[in-house]
């Protein structure tokens, strides 16, 4: 009896943080927003990279530390700049509405195509985006990808990439290699990508070819950079997907922890539905 009462105690608790994480999780999940998961759906491609974000949302939600900590983790990471071309002649020409809409069209592709690399989308900023990339080639691939993709709403990118030690602070990435990649950005044309030495030097062997764009003293940057260009012969250098990979350990512990929470949840609603029928 005291082990039901403990449970017919304590089961709303658990229910109450079981709910509380799966809305966190769904309300952060959302960031693939419905429009970008219908496109997704009809263009027969699978979902699966959205339940990898969910999955990928929920094991950060347990892992993170407490709201109160503020203390940027320095990792490696490879970050993806990309920027519309002559936005503001665009922006005037269309008028406030119709370019609020093309600029969101334009947002929904780079989600997408940074999501299916197996990237994050940061940060928007007005005409631009920065993006965390599992990976040099990945980044390049993507965006040279997303270069294509938007050509089909009238509008050009630049796009830069950058490889270096980041400081990361709850879902922003900050330090002397995204200022170095947001330049290098800068620095491209009209449906260019732009790379950093660093990034040239880490794919080497990977088929990907660049044409060497010189040394360039990016504002802000102590020493000079070595800059190279993508060659885009208009052909996709490989399908932008992310490979595929076991579950790992994490998730088998959520999909645990979460059938084990359903359990709990199930039985102290039937303990509350026929505790009251035993006393009638």
């Amino acid at each position: 009896m005291g082990a039901m009462w403990r449970l017919h105690v304590w089961g709303p608790h658990l229910l109450i943080m079981a709910l509380e994480l799966s809305n966190q999780a769904r309300l952060r999940a959302l960031e693939a927003t419905w429009s970008d998961v219908v496109e997704h759906w009809a263009e027969g491609r699978s979902l699966n990279v959205y339940a990898r974000l969910v999955l990928d949302e929920l094991e950060r939600l347990l892992s993170a530390p407490g709201p109160g900590s503020r203390n940027p983790d320095r990792i490696l990471a490879t970050v993806l700049f990309t920027d519309i071309v002559d936005s503001t002649a665009h922006a005037a020409r269309l008028g406030d509405e119709q370019w609020r809409q093309l600029n969101e069209r334009h947002y929904t592709m780079v989600r997408r195509h940074v999501d299916v690399a197996g990237g994050h989308l940061i940060q928007t900023t007005g005409d631009g985006t920065l993006s965390m990339m599992p990976g040099p080639a990945a980044a390049i691939r993507c965006a040279q990808a997303i270069s294509h993709a938007v050509e089909r709403l009238g509008i050009q990118i630049r796009a830069g990439v950058h490889t270096g030690e980041c400081e990361r602070t709850d879902d922003n990435v900050a330090g002397l290699a995204v200022h170095i990649g947001a330049r290098v950005g800068a620095t491209a044309g009209p449906g260019e990508v732009w790379v950093s030495r660093t990034v040239r030097d880490l794919v080497a062997g990977s088929g990907i070819d660049f044409r060497r764009r010189g040394t360039h003293q990016l504002k802000g940057v102590p020493e000079p950079c070595e800059l190279f260009s993508l060659i885009d012969t208009g052909v996709a250098l490989v399908p932008v997907t992310a490979q595929p990979t076991r579950p790992r350990v994490s998730d088998r512990i959520i999909f645990a922890a979460g059938a084990l929470g359903l359990g709990i949840a199930t039985l102290w609603l039937s303990i509350g539905v026929l505790i009251p029928l035993a006393t009638v």
